[in-house]
């Protein structure tokens, strides 16, 4: 199987630099015509690198990644449909560079102004205090995660520029204290707001990773702040706080009987998938979020809450992903002053079997 294709199929896409080209797949182990194509030529190698880490960038910050998954799969089809053509992989190469580049810099703006905008990771190499630090296409704001100490909570730090530049740091409290690996990073987005003196909605997703007996589970939290100035006082508070990722993979054979029973599909995996945009049709006042979810089990219908080898043996049409239905769905969230947070139209499911590893 193609390379690149494998790889972005398992959602990574690793740089490996072989010797004497920058391609992002390992030369020595070309299997295509295409890409021994693109090893033996050194601008094409060089465009393939390129692509790869424009790729990661731009996944980083899609609002809809399962979308810019899909339009890099079938990208890869066009490409590799140009054989060892040259001429043809370097026109598509760079057609995919600028359609990724304009992807990084999409904004989503509501009727009253509200901007939801990418925040782009500086290149490496720039300057000693960029590392982690995302920034708007504009410049005008960045942001990052810092620590001042190993044992101090994680902080945000925000910088302006423009006519009265600032610098903002506020630390993340609850970050939750478990057994488990607990890592914060940044949200690749940023709201600013219309109607509140240069008020922005800042997020981190605080990732929790676990592992057990033959299998393991992560999950991802988005926490959402508002941060203000009156004056010269600076102030913040969450308004958000909701499930964006969940991957769990469990055990479920420990027997040749139990394998030969599940036709040698020894785990149940469970995955959600939560996206959060900006409702397009406000026309005044604070933005609404559009949330949207997808739930997905293997093999079939199996549930956490059950032992699936108490079940009957499988049957190949029993192979297929199932989409949970209560756990797929779309809330709108709209900002309530009192409490001072983002509430639901409608209450959110349970969908802890999927989000808690």
């Amino acid at each position: 199987m193609n390379q690149l294709l494998s790889l972005l199929s398992a959602g990574v896409l690793h740089l490996v630099s072989p010797s004497g080209h920058a391609a992002s797949f390992d030369c020595a182990k070309a299997n295509s015509v295409t890409e021994k194509a693109i090893c033996a030529d050194g601008k094409l190698s060089k465009l393939d690198s390129d692509l790869s880490v424009t790729w990661k960038n731009a996944s980083d910050v899609a609002i809809d990644p399962a979308a810019m998954k899909s339009s890099q799969l079938r990208w890869l089809k066009l490409r590799d449909a140009c054989s060892a053509d040259t001429s043809c992989l370097s026109a598509r190469y760079n057609e995919r560079l600028a359609a990724l580049v304009s992807a990084q810099s999409a904004v989503e703006v509501d009727q009253a102004g509200n901007r939801l905008e990418a925040l782009m990771e500086k290149k490496p190499g720039k300057s000693t205090d960029a590392e982690g630090k995302r920034c708007t296409a504009d410049k005008r704001l960045c942001a990052q995660i810092v620590r001042e100490d190993a044992d101090s909570p994680p902080l945000i730090q925000i910088d302006s520029a423009g006519a009265n530049p600032s610098t903002y740091r506020f630390a993340l409290s609850d970050i939750p204290d478990a057994p488990r690996d607990i890592n914060v990073t940044l949200w690749p987005r940023v709201l600013r707001l219309a109607d509140d003196n240069g008020a922005i909605l800042v997020g981190v997703e605080v990732n929790l990773s676990t592992s057990y007996s033959g299998g393991g589970g992560s999950a991802s939290e988005l926490r959402l702040f508002k941060v203000g100035r009156d004056r010269s006082t600076f102030h913040d508070h969450e308004v958000l706080s909701i499930p964006i990722a969940g991957s769990l993979l469990i055990r479920a054979c420990f027997t040749e009987q139990d394998e030969r029973r599940r036709l040698g599909v020894c785990h149940d995996e469970y995955e959600f998938n939560g996206m959060l945009g900006l409702d397009q049709a406000v026309k005044s006042g604070f933005p609404r979020l559009v949330y949207q979810t997808r739930a997905t089990s293997f093999p079939g219908k199996v549930s956490r809450d059950k032992d699936s080898l108490d079940g009957p043996a499988l049957h190949k049409r029993d192979l297929a992903t199932a989409v949970d239905q209560q756990c797929t769905y779309k809330r709108i969230f709209h900002f309530e002053a009192n409490p001072g947070a983002y509430m639901p139209d409608h209450p959110l499911p349970d969908c802890s079997n999927y989000t808690v590893p």
